[in-house]
């Protein structure tokens, strides 16, 4: 009798250990922290968006702090809201997407400066992002494109540019950190663009 109970205990044993770790995954914590890639902007089904199509697949418990818009500076701020700070020291796993916005604000910022050079104008980086989305009060969409197609090459060399690339540097940097000093063993995930 206790040989065959030792022999099912083993079998047992050897049995869940051969199982994929993935088995022993379900119910682990999901926290998704970033911009509108990981909210599912525009979309027109909210279970669409990568983060909610990850938890559903792994069977994650989602919580999610991101939102439409985020900044790595934002992001960074973000980390010291206690509710969000004790997610991420509960979280098993963690995506961050981020940098796309530090991207464009500094594209539109580009484009002002370009185009106030130009034409002797005091437009802003915002009067810019209207005008491309042809929402601004004076300027024709059309011109802004064809400006803007002008002078786009030069933008990744530009002032503007690198500023925002360190800005998004130093503030993923410190990012990373917090959450690695909040919860060393998280498995953390990173998307930028």
């Amino acid at each position: 009798m206790k040989r065959r109970l030792l022999s099912v205990l083993l079998s047992l044993c050897l049995m869940l250990g051969l199982l994929p770790t993935a088995a022993f995954a379900q119910g682990e914590v999901y926290v998704a922290l970033g911009d509108s890639i990981s909210t599912g902007y525009g979309l027109t089904d909210s279970d669409a968006c990568f983060t909610r199509q990850i938890a559903a697949s792994k069977s994650y418990a989602l919580k999610s702090h991101a939102v439409d818009g985020a900044t790595s500076s934002t992001l960074l701020a973000k980390l010291s809201d206690p509710a969000v700070a004790a997610d991420v020291a509960s979280a098993d796993v963690i995506t961050i997407t981020i940098g796309g916005n530090d991207l464009m604000g500094a594209l539109y910022l580009y484009l002002a400066n370009q185009y106030n050079k130009t034409n002797g104008t005091a437009l802003s980086a915002a009067d810019i992002q209207n005008a491309l989305m042809g929402k601004h009060e004076t300027i024709e969409q059309t011109t802004i494109l064809i400006f803007a197609s002008s002078v786009l090459s030069d933008f990744p060399q530009s002032a503007e540019a690198r500023s925002a690339l360190q800005q998004l540097g130093t503030n993923l940097t410190a990012s990373i950190a917090a959450i690695k000093n909040a919860n060393p063993d998280v498995t953390l995930i990173v998307a930028n663009q």
